[in-house]
């Protein structure tokens, strides 16, 4: 399921975050590399990406310019986790403060490779 087809239940359902905050979905934890090999649950890391799925109404988090979808950075002990029952279904979704969002990429985007750090020449 996409951020935005949650966000669409979970409007339907009445869901209102108030305030400067956001509501997110985290990212599915990899448990198999591209070769097929599995990986154990002991060598898995928590993913800090989460989609955007519901934004709060306070101007502070408005002029973000967040949009539904959006994949946001998330530190490793925020957000604050809470269960939402849309329907029949249940959610983990975790609610940060607008102050704690430190990196946003648009649409989804996925976020750059980083490789070796580019030299500059001193002498030009």
């Amino acid at each position: 399921m996409t951020a935005k087809e949650l966000n669409e239940k979970m409007v339907k359902a009445g869901t209102v975050l108030h305030g400067n905050r956001v509501a997110l979905a985290r990212e599915k934890t990899v448990t198999q590399t591209k070769g097929g090999l599995f990986i154990p649950d002991s060598a898995q890391r928590d993913n800090q990406y989460a989609a955007v799925v519901l934004i709060g109404n306070g101007p502070e988090v408005q002029a973000l310019g967040l949009n539904i979808g959006d994949r946001l950075y998330i530190p490793k002990y925020r957000p604050v986790d809470i269960k939402q029952r849309v329907g029949n279904e249940t959610y983990w979704l975790g609610i940060m403060h607008f102050t704690e969002v430190y990196l946003s990429y648009p649409d989804g985007g996925q976020p750059l490779e980083i490789g070796e750090p580019e030299k500059v020449d001193t002498n030009a």
